[in-house]
């Protein structure tokens, strides 16, 4: 109860500030993300679907923003080739999910089959298709919404500051929420980690523990950058104990494809401006091990294990189905339904929705309702015609976010670059096992630093360059 009015006040002050100062309070929104999938977060107001404080606010501030975009100078200056991919890829978003609209009967299928054992017992229903509406689009394309609004006003470097510390905040509240539910006696067990992050985080924060794993991946070092973007003598020793914080709370979230993306992420931002990190980062990865032994198994589970695998293996020692969590067992089947309809595929959940996470339910006895891959899940969500261009897109924030955190000079534009390629970094690494292209709680981070990162790639070398 103390929690519920805590929000409620927090939220209040926020929707009566905003009308003085859009823009703080959109940083205080973004703060409350770190909690708007928390038990305590009311999901409706009125028994109406997707109406919660969460989306009324972001809706509050987006016509606060509206209504002061004039007098800020709030104009969209993307260059047209950059737009014209955005647009692209929010077409993408609404043309998938129009055709789950249209058509979702392989999801009543799945849910059928999942909730109920195939006994009839979930039927197609207006309030169905409501709740895939809302999920597909509403809680899809909202998330693009704050880094849009910091691209078009985050003109000045308080204004960037103030941004990039809200989102550090942000990770560092879910890091506390992530070490408060995983008790320190579980670093000695690897798969005692794994069955208590699996159980219990996505119940109490709201965040899959993979999504957790993968934003503190990026956000350990991107807490790290944040040291030449912050000033004061008290502020930055704060600033690198929450990095450290983050990446500690990343380690317990036992999520594999974090751990690879925090490797590889270290890797990139050693090479790209801090050579000699690529001494310090294997020392680093050391000391988490021999800190939390649970890692180093959790890594390698299924590498010294009898075959339990319904693939042939090579090496018996290798448990293939432990190894990647089925994923090397269905992924054969998901490129299969994929090459049935490569160009357009099946609109958004295409796993579900074309009978295959139902087939594979049958046959390996788990549900998959999702690939567990990104890239597989953009081609047979939208097909190679769709997948293909937002590829692209990615490709390019990479090279912009690479490239100012490499251009040296002006601090701001550089930490930004930096904070912006960790986590773009992360989210493409760990999506070879888990993750999504479309926007979701876990990505709206990354978003909104990719919003930062744009309005500074172009101040910086002018949107001809992008």
């Amino acid at each position: 109860m103390i929690r519920y009015t805590l929000l409620t006040i927090f939220c209040t002050f926020v929707v009566i500030y905003l009308w003085r100062d859009w823009y703080k309070s959109l940083c205080g929104f973004m703060v409350l993300l770190s909690i708007s999938e928390s038990r305590e977060m009311p999901k409706a107001i009125f028994g109406i679907t997707g109406l919660n404080p969460v989306n009324l606010l972001l809706f509050l501030i987006v016509i606060a923003w509206w209504l002061n975009r004039r007098r800020e100078g709030g104009r969209w200056d993307m260059s047209s080739k950059m737009t014209w991919l955005l647009v692209f890829y929010v077409g993408v978003i609404v043309v998938s999910g129009a055709r789950l609209l249209l058509d979702h009967s392989g999801v009543v299928g799945f849910d059928d089959y999942f909730f109920s054992g195939g006994q009839g017992a979930i039927q197609d229903s207006s309030a169905l298709t409501f709740g895939l509406f809302v999920d597909n689009f509403i809680n899809t394309l909202k998330y693009l919404v704050p880094g849009v609004l910091l691209f078009t006003c985050a003109r000045s470097d308080g204004r960037k500051r103030l941004a990039a510390v809200s989102l550090l905040l942000m990770y560092f509240i879910l890091a506390l929420q992530v070490i408060k539910w995983m008790p320190l006696h579980y670093i000695l067990n690897g798969a005692e980690l794994s069955e208590r992050a699996a159980r219990v985080l996505g119940r109490e924060i709201g965040y899959f523990r993979t999504d957790l794993s993968t934003m503190l991946a990026g956000a350990g070092w991107a807490g790290l950058i944040a040291l030449f973007l912050v000033k004061g003598k008290m502020l930055r020793p704060m600033v690198g104990i929450g990095s450290v914080m983050m990446m500690f709370a990343q380690a317990l979230t036992g999520g594999r494809a974090g751990y690879a993306a925090w490797i590889v992420t270290g890797m990139v931002l050693s090479f790209a401006r801090w050579k000699k990190f690529l001494v310090i980062l294997p020392i680093m990865a050391l000391v988490i091990v021999f800190l939390v032994p649970s890692v180093y198994q959790r890594a390698l589970e299924g590498m010294n294990e009898p075959e339990q695998s319904v693939v042939d293996s090579p090496d018996e020692t290798i448990d293939t189905y432990a190894l990647s969590a089925g994923r090397l067992e269905i992924w054969p089947y998901v490129v299969d339904k994929i090459l049935d309809r490569p160009f357009v595929g099946y609109g958004s959940m295409g796993m579900q929705n074309s009978g295959l996470s139902t087939f594979l339910a049958v046959e390996l006895k788990e549900p998959f309702p999702h690939p567990h891959n990104a890239y597989l899940r953009l081609l047979i969500d939208a097909g190679v015609i769709g997948a293909v261009p937002i590829f692209y897109m990615f490709i390019l924030f990479l090279k912009m976010s690479y490239r100012l955190f490499k251009s040296g000079g002006d601090k701001v534009s550089v930490s930004i670059g930096g904070m912006t390629l960790a986590m773009i970094i992360s989210q493409l690494v760990a999506g070879v096992g888990s993750q999504n292209f479309f926007p979701t709680e876990g990505t709206f981070g990354m978003w909104a630093f990719i919003g930062m990162m744009s309005r500074c790639y172009i101040d910086r070398f002018g949107k001809r360059a992008m």
